[in-house]
């Protein structure tokens, strides 16, 4: 049996690697929480102190109101990587923060979708839990974030 390896890297930013030839076989499932992306530039990256404002959204994108830019591909993608490991996939949190209401219908709808491709091309989802059917206490924002 080959051994699990996960590495990432983040251009000046961080290097993770960890092997363990114990993990492949010690979980039932994997649980993703999956929200957006950001890109990160060089500028950014080294002339500011504060993380939240090296991490950028591109042009264009639609944003919520936490503000994270809208982007199911990437929960295609992330699906499409841990279905590697080949043990059931839980998305375990996913969802947005609008306070007017404008956005959540088609959110749901293109994350959906981008799951639903994953779940063809041959990630084993087992589970989708939406965040959340209620507004709740973000432990950063306080109350302000409308979620359900």
């Amino acid at each position: 049996d080959s051994n699990f390896v996960l590495s990432f890297w983040v251009p000046f930013a961080a290097y993770v690697s960890m092997e363990d030839k114990r993990a492949k076989s010690s979980n039932d499932f994997i649980g993703l929480n999956y929200y957006s992306h950001y890109y990160v530039n060089m500028f950014n990256l080294l002339t500011n102190q504060i993380m939240e404002e090296k991490l950028l959204a591109k042009p264009r994108e639609i944003m919520t109101d936490m503000p994270h830019p809208s982007y199911p591909e990437g929960i295609y993608y992330a699906l499409m990587t841990l279905s590697k490991l080949k043990i059931p996939i839980i998305v375990t949190e996913n969802g947005i923060s609008d306070k007017y209401d404008d956005r959540r219908k088609m959110y749901i709808r293109r994350y959906i979708y981008a799951m639903s491709k994953a779940i063809k091309d041959g990630a084993n989802v087992v589970g989708y839990y939406y965040w959340s059917l209620m507004d709740n206490f973000e432990w950063i924002e306080g109350d302000h974030q409308c979620f359900g």
